[in-house]
This record gives structure tokens, C-alpha cells and sequence, in this order.
């Protein structure tokens, strides 16, 4: 869950979705919303690099936008890198426009 964005668990359950994918007592995919507005949700999605490109990521996006169906969400897919662009066409999406993106960081405290 991303604890940043919402504000509690409940607050997650009713405008957010997730899913995971657990092998032997460890979560090795995890997709969820990153970012909600109404019924508008941006997907975030995660494999342990030693299970990519086996079926878990498509199996927890899956799960995902299953769940995201039912509720009536839009999902959209913010593809950052190659592989997250390739795992979203698989799953029916299309490039629909690139953007540029900067990011100011702040010093770490002490």
C-alpha cells in the first residue's frame, strides 16, 4: 500500500485496488494504485527480479484489473521502463503519448 498517498488501510479499500502474488511465505509481485481521483486509478506494478518474465506480473496485473472491473475503475498505466511497457501491451494497452519527467531530490537527513 502506498502509505503516502492514502491516508489509511480503509481509505485504500474503498478507493484504491491491489494484488499480490506470494511464493513460499514472500511476496514476489505486487500491483496496486499508486495514485486515485473518482474513478481514475494509475497502476504500480513490481516483480522480485528472480521471478520477471514468468508469468507472475501478468498474473498480478491480471488480479488487478479484474478487481478494478468489477469496481468500475479506469486504470491507466504509467509504463517507466521497457519491461513495464511490454508487461502493459500484453495486457491490451497502448502507447498513447511520452512525456518528459524531472524530479527534484532533497538531501538526506542525518
Amino acid at each position: 500500500m502506498h502509505a503516502s498517498t492514502y491516508s489509511s488501510y480503509e481509505d485504500f479499500q474503498r478507493n484504491a485496488s491491489g494484488a499480490v502474488v506470494w511464493y513460499q511465505g514472500q511476496i514476489v509481485s505486487s500491483a496496486s494504485s499508486f495514485l486515485s481521483w473518482k474513478n481514475q486509478l494509475e497502476l504500480d506494478i513490481v516483480t522480485a527480479k528472480e521471478h520477471r518474465r514468468k508469468g507472475v506480473g501478468i498474473a498480478c496485473a491480471s488480479a488487478m484489473l479484474l478487481d478494478c472491473k468489477a469496481r468500475g475503475f479506469d486504470v491507466h498505466w504509467d509504463a517507466q521502463n521497457p519491461a513495464s511497457r511490454s508487461l502493459a501491451e500484453k495486457m491490451g494497452y497502448r502507447l498513447d503519448c511520452t512525456y518528459r519527467a524531472y524530479s527534484f531530490m532533497t538531501p538526506e537527513e542525518p
